[in-house]
């Protein structure tokens, strides 16, 4: 089941009414809403896709010896990246639940070093596992 459909279907079923925003507090007695989101958010974080690895019709079939023990990847050299473990992105991760994929760095405009081309010192050798998506974006 997609993980909306799986929010979508325990709003519905909820006993309490879906209140984002009050005029008035609502009284000390009564259940908080903090529970079931907190549980919303668990649910799609753990049926995301995100912290799996990419799938098998965008993975690189070109392998380089020197990516065999990191991900089996392809070596690539990139002049930029973006990169997905900064803090505010592993504390925001580690506040959900959420694993992080190992693979967080991704490159853009990217070339294919298999053929022995030449890295220069101010640009980034990546193994990637994704080398054709969007065309020149590595991941």
């Amino acid at each position: 089941m997609h993980p909306l459909s799986t929010i979508l279907s325990l709003l519905l079923l909820s006993s309490q009414p879906l209140t984002l925003a009050s005029p008035t507090p609502p009284p000390p007695t009564s259940l908080s809403l903090l529970p079931l989101l907190d549980t919303l958010i668990n649910i799609t974080l753990t049926a995301s896709t995100l912290n799996s690895a990419p799938p098998t019709a965008f993975t690189t079939t070109t392998h380089s010896a020197e990516c065999a023990d990191v991900n089996q990847g392809a070596l690539v050299c990139c002049p930029s990246i973006l990169d997905g473990d900064q803090p505010l992105v592993v504390t925001a991760a580690r506040m959900f639940g959420f694993v992080l994929n190992e693979n967080s760095v991704n490159g853009i405009g990217c070339r294919n070093l298999d053929d022995g081309a030449f890295c220069p010192v101010l640009e980034h050798r990546l193994c990637c596992q994704v080398t054709d998506l969007f065309g020149n974006v590595v991941s």
